[in-house]
């Protein structure tokens, strides 16, 4: 049973060496794989493509965009989704929204230094009305202040987030 155990982790250890992932690879003690904790650490760029927020699709069909729902007070980040999930998760980075204390939000993002950023927009509204076209859904900017009244009363809208990445 040892020696199936060890075959199996020896497996493991060297398809992730293998894809670029040694980071990942490090064993620390009998059997136990080392993350640091950062999930984002095995990331593999192989080309360009496009990533949202993961969330809900904006269409039930021809397009897997998703998008998110902020609720005022909400202190946590929402995960970019490189590529369709129906193809495999693959999170290369996350994004966040903050309240400014004023009244205005700032949306921010850390994409993987892996990839690139070459084109970016953002999308806030107070109804579920996006279009799935990166180039029409953006009203905003990330790292700019939104005051939108109307858009963000009471502290709750809905983002589209879209990127387009490249191989660093």
């Amino acid at each position: 049973m040892k020696k199936v155990f060890f075959l199996i982790v020896s497996a493991l250890i060297f398809g992730l060496v293998f894809t670029g992932c040694s980071d990942i690879a490090n064993i620390t003690g009998p059997a136990t794989v080392n993350t640091d904790g950062n999930l984002y650490k095995c990331q593999t760029c192989v080309q360009g493509d496009t990533a949202t927020g993961m969330g809900l699709p904006i269409k039930p069909k021809g397009t897997w965009f998703m998008y998110n729902l902020y609720e005022y007070d909400y202190d946590g980040t929402y995960d970019i989704q490189a590529g369709n999930p129906k193809s495999g998760v693959n999170m290369i980075g996350y994004y966040w929204i903050e309240e400014n204390g004023d009244g205005s939000y700032t949306a921010g993002y850390y994409i993987d230094p892996t990839f690139v950023v070459v084109d970016e927009h953002l999308a806030i509204s107070d109804t579920m009305n996006f279009t799935a076209a990166p180039g029409l859904d953006d009203n905003a900017d990330f790292y700019v202040p939104l005051d939108e009244p109307g858009v963000i009363k009471d502290g709750e809208f809905y983002v589209f987030a879209h990127f387009a990445v490249e191989c660093r």
